[in-house]
């Protein structure tokens, strides 16, 4: 759970897991607005150590996750704007990629 920088609203990041792997298989993010107890829910996130960071204006999330690729890992970038409930990915403008484990644990995210 991530309560909103600016708003009533916390968000909850649920994990599906697959199996008893321990491996995701479904991540759902759900914005709940505290004042009327009404949730919004966005779209899947695949991956491994999923992460949310909020906007510092609450208008955006970022969720992160990793991915494996062709014996790589890569760290899996999403923005979604939590107004219009759109996704980008922001793979191709920002890649992280390593032999090993890499995760996201803390991110500084300033968008004026």
């Amino acid at each position: 759970m991530f309560w909103s920088p600016t708003n009533p609203q916390l968000t909850l990041l649920t994990v599906n897991a697959r199996d008893n792997s321990g491996k995701s298989s479904d991540a759902r993010v759900m914005v709940v607005n505290t004042n009327v107890m009404r949730y919004l829910e966005y779209g899947n996130l695949s991956g491994l150590n999923l992460s949310l960071f909020w906007q510092q204006h609450s208008k955006s999330i970022l969720l992160t996750s990793n991915l494996v690729s062709e014996n790589n890992y890569q760290i899996n970038i999403q923005k979604v704007n939590l107004f219009s409930g759109t996704s980008s990915s922001l793979n191709e403008v920002l890649t992280i990629e390593s032999k090993d484990l890499v995760t996201v644990t803390k991110l500084f995210w300033n968008n004026e």
